[in-house]
């Protein structure tokens, strides 16, 4: 086997003002061996001068290998890291990825099995196989990310959390999705989000990441956007509705944007959203439909609300 233990490299860059230091260096295996585990533990203490940053990192696996130099086998891959400095949120940030990893370069084929990421307040897990690794790559898998607090994580981040009228909001999110891709693309199927009690299902796609092509069909099955806006804003809104007709409020709901148009105008975008229920403004709507399209500098939209006040509403 192999063994360093407690080394020290330092790396001095007096013309980019680096300054880095790897100290407590030490790594260890077992017997090598072609096609036989070989149980490999390295850690290290990384410093840098500027920015003022270190890092804790340990990694351990067992690792296969076959004598042609091909089959590349992980088992039980595990890296913890841990960063402390005055630019990380918080002061401090802790990681940890755990995967099984498959790579054949002679087929050209590489699998993440069992891949999960962890932080503080985010848990992310999936399965990724890629192929044509050399040529033109192709992916496919499943990710999934646990339910975590929106609020607290922006929080850890040092991210201004905003003020909204239900304090209670952004308690709850959480992803699941189908992944498909290549180095231009990528789709997303079997969509589904969930934010406090609301619940997105649906599917995305973009293709050419240079000049984005959007695509996207959205379901929401009930969403009251009143609770995530500022308390003074829903103030105002609820003065307004109280002073208007029911002919006038229908006339508010057809000149309100739904959509940023300036955002979509530098967009290529092509996208169907659905909303069983719908509360805005103090307005509550049932089946609104929305199709918009966006290109060259051009934006189309139909929208329609099967349920408002006594009537409905198309435009």
């Amino acid at each position: 086997g192999l063994a360093i233990e407690n080394s020290q490299i330092t790396w001095n860059d007096q013309q980019g003002g680096q300054h880095i230091v790897v100290r407590d260096f030490n790594l260890s295996t077992n017997a090598i061996v072609f096609n036989e585990p070989i149980a490999i533990n390295l850690s290290m203490l990384l410093e840098n001068s500027e920015p003022a940053v270190t890092e804790q990192l340990s990694l351990s696996m067992n690792l296969v290998i076959d004598e042609a130099l091909q089959k590349f086998q992980l088992h039980n891959f595990k890296l913890d890291s841990m960063t402390r400095g005055e630019r990380i949120p918080g002061g401090i940030l802790e990681a940890q990825l755990l995967s099984e990893i498959d790579l054949d370069l002679q087929a050209q084929t590489l699998a993440l099995k069992g891949l999960q990421l962890k932080t503080d307040n985010l848990q992310l897990a999936g399965d990724i196989n890629t192929t044509e690794l050399m040529l033109d790559p192709h992916y496919s898998g499943r990710l999934q990310i646990a339910p975590f607090s929106p609020k607290a994580l922006m929080q850890q981040m040092a991210i201004d959390v905003p003020v909204t009228a239900d304090k209670q909001v952004l308690q709850k999110l959480a992803l699941s999705l189908d992944l498909q891709g290549t180095k231009d693309s990528v789709a997303l199927k079997n969509l589904k989000i969930t934010l406090d009690d609301t619940n997105i299902n649906g599917s995305a796609r973009v293709r050419q990441f240079n000049q984005p092509a959007i695509t996207f069909q959205l379901t929401i099955d009930a969403i009251d956007v009143d609770r995530y806006s500022a308390p003074k804003q829903q103030a105002s809104l609820v003065k307004t509705k109280t002073s208007a007709t029911s002919t006038g409020r229908k006339a508010s709901v057809a000149e309100a944007p739904l959509m940023p148009v300036d955002i979509l105008r530098q967009l290529n975008l092509d996208g169907d959203l659905k909303i069983a229920k719908l509360k805005v403004a103090q307005l509550t709507m049932a089946g609104v439909s929305l199709n918009i399209q966006a290109q060259q500098g051009i934006v189309k939209t139909k929208q329609s609300i099967a349920q408002l006040y006594q009537g409905s509403y198309k435009g």
